[in-house]
Parts: structure tokens; sequence; C-alpha cells
């Protein structure tokens, strides 16, 4: 099966051999499974050889096409300028300049690379972490950022959704996916949060966005592009004082434009090319009535195919007619309203009765089960557990995904101006919009909602997994090498072991300055602020007894309180935040107790010591000795008593930064410890306050991780230590 094509060893640590092994790196007391690679006998290609007895054949076209061979590939796009089926002679065989002759493990540019030689004299190089991960998941693809010469892999993939009523998210209300416009435009990581959510939850709001039009527009640049519909570029839905007249045709749909109840629908499903994100953004509100809606009706369909399936199947194979007609337009598309992938997992969800022409059906029977199926469905996406219902203020803008949401609107009491004593609704500290936005006169309209849609929005997140240089999950993509001699024999004398990106010494004295340099770029790379955050939540994480998706749960976490560590830890955080504290105080107040299950009596110095390097020394002293402050609170009701008054040893005045008992404390640091316990962490067990959730920290979590180490203190002897920041 394996063909062998010997070569002279080109150095230490560069051997070229038709047959490629990759060993992970795994506990010592467990044996190392491996991966390795070899040249089909027929030169067509190769195969790899996976744990677990796995082997996937990789063709020589389909490795073509990775190749950045200046001459074959436009490098800023990544178009190939050639056809790699050209190759091809028959259903069976290859041509013989396609064939591959020759592969080996390098190290280019601190990066390991495949390098495969084809009988043409063509070469190609391709990282073998992006190849294995490809292998594992092909959803994650060798990604080049403009200007290098690497590959990263990044994953095509979004976020995983939470649909609203399941387990997992047993109720959603907007605020879960409530920003701020100032954040998100100024905030690569709020932006990120932002998009994330409407991934997520499949809808999102940004409070404070401006009125005027072209700089709303550009501010919806930044994560999509506006998509031209049956009503234009932009639409306007609006509540009149009175009647439209025959030469108004600035509205959506009539409906719209009335005080009456607008059902659950979804906005163009005659389109051929479905609409994929609806935006309204509120210019101005009504003080009565005219709540939003929106209805997770894909949330709904999974839980009706997990109940009905025989319903289920109904309505994904039962296409129906979508046509939208006027005096210039006659808009269809024939569709089921439950479209699913060729495995019949669900893909988009399509529902308008207000536009929908059911099929004519065999018999009667047929008709009556498919009308059950869509009933079935409505009650599964009107359940309130499925709904939200939320009146935007002014200057709000909603986004929601228009193939997994339905939206619609509650009726208003009355269409009236706002004129007479009433007051429209704003957010608060809103500016109040001009007198006549978009050619329309706001005085006479008690509702005034700007709409577009957006596609293309995923490609924005995807960016973001570019830029994150997240390290690869994959087990494979992550392994060590070995490179040696035909499979048979990898275990034997000729197999060597080889590991890239690894320094040469065994000791730390022997360690040249090429190795410290390699080590503390990577250290680097693997210290970046957004990676200290991500751990320190995963830590955060462990404290939590309810979390979905904490991993390694601890037991007792709530520790016979009413909430537990994780909870107090937003708790402390939020009120923290609520009062207008400092980042720096924000985040110690998430950690403050986060090695309370390692180290309960000391378990502020584990806080501190993860800080220490980002927040000042005033912030760090207090996570040091909190527990200590804290006790002022229950010490006298312990049995035996203690003395609740024991924080008084670190009480001035200071006489060269040290207490009377010669206690050395940074300025202030007593006052301000005091304070902090008294207002946020002593008061932080309440199992009915709404705490903030853990992603909202996560920017200022980044940023706190991402300051200088050190930076409140220019010399200090570790600033330097391992990444030489």
């Amino acid at each position: 099966m394996f063909s062998r094509v010997s070569r002279p060893v080109l150095q230490q640590l560069h051997r070229r051999s038709t047959n490629v092994v990759r060993r992970f790196a795994v506990p010592a007391a467990a044996p190392s499974p491996e991966v390795s690679i070899a040249i089909d006998p027929s030169g067509r290609g190769i195969e790899v050889r996976l744990p677990e007895e796995k082997s996937v054949f990789l063709h020589s076209c389909w490795l073509m096409e990775k190749t950045r061979d200046p001459n074959r590939v436009q490098l800023e796009s990544g178009e190939r300028l050639f056809d790699s089926a050209e190759y091809v002679s028959s259903p069976s065989g290859i041509k013989e300049e396609g064939k591959i002759r020759n592969i080996f493990l390098d190290h280019r540019d601190n990066e390991e690379v495949l390098v495969l030689q084809y009988k043409n004299g063509l070469e190609d190089i391709l990282s073998t972490e992006c190849l294995l991960n490809e292998l594992e998941n092909k959803y994650i693809q060798a990604t080049y950022s403009p200007g290098s010469s690497k590959a990263a892999p990044v994953s095509l993939s979004m976020p995983t959704k939470r649909y609203w009523g399941s387990d997992d998210l047993p109720a959603f209300t907007i605020d879960k996916a409530t920003h701020h416009y100032d954040e998100v435009m100024s905030s690569e990581m709020a932006l990120k949060a932002f998009l994330e959510d409407l991934f997520v939850y499949g809808t999102a709001v940004v409070k404070g966005t401006p009125t005027d039009k072209e700089e709303y527009a550009k501010f919806l640049h930044t994560f999509g592009f506006l998509r031209e519909s049956n009503w234009g570029e932009w639409f306007m839905v609006m509540s009149k004082e009175k009647p439209k007249t025959e030469e108004d045709t600035s509205s959506v749909a009539s409906v719209a434009n009335t005080n009456l109840e607008v059902p659950f629908h979804t906005d163009g499903p005659y389109n051929r090319n479905p609409l994929q994100h609806q935006v309204l953004q509120c210019i101005k509100q009504s003080p009565i009535g005219g709540e939003s809606q929106l209805s997770d009706a894909f949330g709904a369909a999974i839980a009706l195919k997990e109940d009905h399936p025989e319903y289920f199947d109904i309505l994904a194979k039962t296409k129906v007619f979508f046509r939208y007609t006027d005096a210039n337009l006659d808009v269809f598309s024939e569709r089921s309203m439950l479209q699913t992938d060729e495995k019949g997992n669900l893909e988009n969800i399509f529902f308008s009765n207000r536009v929908d022409i059911s099929p004519i059906f065999e018999n009667l029977d047929e008709a009556n089960k498919f009308y059950y199926a869509k009933q079935l469905w409505r009650e599964y996406f009107y359940d309130p557990k499925r709904v939200a219902t939320f009146k935007l203020e002014e200057n709000d803008m909603l986004i929601f995904d228009n193939m997994r949401l339905l939206h619609g609107r509650t009726a208003f009491d009355e269409v009236d101006t706002g004129a007479d004593d009433q007051e429209c609704v704003k957010a608060e500290g809103s500016e109040s919009a001009p007198a006549v936005v978009d050619g329309m006169e706001l005085s006479t309209l008690s509702r005034y909602l700007r709409g577009c849609y957006l596609d293309s929005i995923d490609i924005r997140l995807r960016r973001f997994n570019r830029l994150s240089s997240q390290p690869s999950t994959s087990k494979i993509g992550r392994a060590t090498v070995s490179v040696g001699s035909p499979l048979a024999d990898i275990n034997g004398a000729g197999s060597q072991k080889r590991a890239f990106s690894t320094s040469s010494f065994i000791r730390l004295d022997e360690c040249t300055e090429d190795d410290m340099k390699l080590v503390s770029d990577l250290y680097s790379n693997a210290t970046t602020g957004e990676k200290l955050a991500d751990r320190s939540f995963a830590l955060l994480k462990m404290l939590c007894s309810v979390s979905p998706d904490h991993h390694f749960p601890v037991e007792d976490t709530n520790l016979g309180i009413q909430v537990d560590l994780f909870e107090h830890g937003l708790q402390t955080a939020t009120r923290a935040f609520k009062n207008g504290e400092d980042e720096e105080v924000v985040i110690a107040g998430l950690f403050h107790d986060l090695g309370e299950l390692l180290s309960p009596s000391n378990h502020g110095e584990f806080a501190a010591s993860l800080l220490r390097p980002f927040v000042s020394p005033k912030v760090s002293w207090m996570l040091e000795h909190h527990e200590v402050f804290q006790m002022y609170y229950y010490n006298h009701k312990m049995s035996p008593p203690g003395d609740r008054n024991l924080r008084e040893m670190y009480k001035g005045p200071l006489k060269d930064g040290c207490t009377s008992n010669g206690i050395q404390i940074p300025e202030s640091s007593y006052d301000f410890t005091v304070d902090f316990c008294e207002r946020y962490d002593q008061t932080s067990f309440d199992p009915n306050y709404s705490s903030m959730e853990l992603k909202e920290f996560e920017a200022m979590a980044v940023r706190v991780f991402s300051r200088k180490p050190y930076w409140h203190t220019p010399n200090h002897p570790k600033k330097g230590a391992v990444t030489r920041s």
C-alpha cells in the first residue's frame, strides 16, 4: 500500500520521507496515538491515517487547490488561476504531471509544514496544523491574513444558537441582547459581543443610534450590506393621524401603518433569495400600545420535531406558494415553511399567512393533516416562553434573523400623534428627533420606524474569528511530530522524534538567545489579554452550580449560602459597575473569590496574584486582604465568637507606607477595602438580585488583562519575566 522514497538528511530536525508520523502530546502513562501520512502507490494522492484506525484519502487535485504558489493563485484574494480537474485523465486515472512524487515535513517561518512535490516539478507547502484541523472539522479552514504568508486555522462556524423556551434558555428577554451605540462603534470587542448575541439569540438591540440617515447607514455598513427589496433600500413603518392617501407609497404594508395588531410573520418569503436580517430603527414612539413582538419559531419547529415528527415532516416536505403582487410587481417563490438540509436538519423557517398559497392536495385527509400541522406549529411559536414582547425607545435599533424569528406588533389603543400633552417614549438621556426626518413631519405621526434589510452579517463575525488567533481546539492539529521510516517500522529504531516550535535546551542554563526569543514570542502569543481573560472565566465557571457550559464541576458550590460563588462574583461586579467604579475594580469584584475553594483562608492572595500585574496596588491589596475585612460582618457570630475588628491592624496613620505595627499598605487602601466590602462584597448574597451576565464583563476583562504587566511599577523585577513585555 505504501511506497517510500529515500532522501538524504537535510539537518538534524528536518528529514524527508514518503511516510510522515505525527504523535499526540499525551500523559506519559498512556500510549501515544499516531497520525501517519503516506503517498498512495498510484501517486493520485495521500492517505492520512487518524487515531482509532480511521483513514482519509486526499486526492492530488484536492491538495493542489490548497496551493499558495503565486504563479497559480492570486495571493490577496486566494482565487486560483487554474482548474485542478485538468489533471484528471479518466474516471480512475490522473495525468502523470498531476501525480505526487514525494512528501516530507519541514519547518519554515516558525511553522510546521507538509511539503508536496509533484511529478511536473511543482511544489506545494501546506500547514500541517491547518490540514489536520480541517480533517477533524471541515468548517475549520486555513486562512491567510493580509500581508501574511502563514496560515491559521479559522472556524467558519457561527456561535451555537440558544433557542427560546428550551432547557438551555427557558425564557428570553431583550435585555439579554441589548447594547449601546457608542460602545459598539468604539470597541471591536463590543461589536463582536453584539454580533455574537445576534447569532446566539437571533436578535439584538442597539440603543442610542444616530437619527441622521447617512451616519446611521455608515454604522450598518460596519457589520452588513444593505439589501434592496421590493420596498426599495429603505422602508418606513408609521402610524398616522389621518388615513393614508393614494399618493402615499411609503409603507411596507397597510396593516403596519394602522393601529391594528400585526400577527407573527416572515418578511418577504416570496423573494427567491430570502431576506436575511431585518433592521428597524425607532425614530418616534407612541406613548400608547404598539409593543414589538418576536417569536423563536425556529426553536418552536425543533420542539415540534421532537414531539410530533410526523407533522414536522409534513411542513418540511410540503411546498407552498408565497406571492406578493401590486400594480408594478409580481414576486413569487415556492418553498416549504420548514426548510431542511439533505439530512433533515432544520435550516430556515418561512411563515406569512398574508401571502402564502397552500397547494392542492390529492385528498381531504392530506389537506387536513397539513393544516393541522400548521396550526400545531403556531401553538408552539405563540407559546409565551418563546415570545418576547418589548417597547422600543427612540433611537433604539432592533435587528433580527428573518429566517429564524417571526416578528409582529401588538395593537394600538388608538392612533395618536402625541401632540396633546403626551410624551413620546424616549430613552433616558436621548435627544429629541428633528421635526422632519426622511421627508416626514414627525408631528403628524404617532410612531415612526425606519426599516431596511441586511445581508452577509456573518462575514464580520468570521473576520473576528480570523483576528482573534484562537488556539486550535483540535488534538490532532496541536500534536508533536515524528518523522520515521515506513509505517511498519514507526516504533522501531528508525523512528526519530521531531518537534517544531520547540527550543533545544533540556536545562535552562543551556538555553541560547534564539531559544529565548522563540519561547518569549510563543508565550506572548499565548498570554494575550483575550486569552488570559478566557482562562480566568473558565476558572470562574468552575464555581457555578448550574452553568450549562462548565466542564469541571465543583461539588457544594453553594456552601449553604443562597447563591453560589459564581453568582456572588457576578453580583459583586454588577454592584461595582452600576456604582460607576473603574473597570479594574469591577473585574476585581468578579474574580475576588476565585480561589475560595482552593485555599479558603488565603483565597484573597489567589485573586490578588492573578490581577496584581494589571491593576493598581490599591486594588490588588484589597483583593489580598478582603477576607479579613469581611470577617467584620460575621466573625463575632461564629462559634466560638471571634474578633470582628481584626481589620484594625491595617489601619493608619501610615509612616513611610507602614502602619504602626509595621504592616506595609498602599495609600488609602484600608478605606478602599472597607468601602469595597461594605458596598459590594457583603451585600452580594441575594438570590433575587438581577446580576449582569458574564459576557457583559468580557470586554472589560480583556482591557484589564491587556494592560502592560506592572504598568504601575516601571522597575518591578517581574516585569520582564517569561514574555519580556
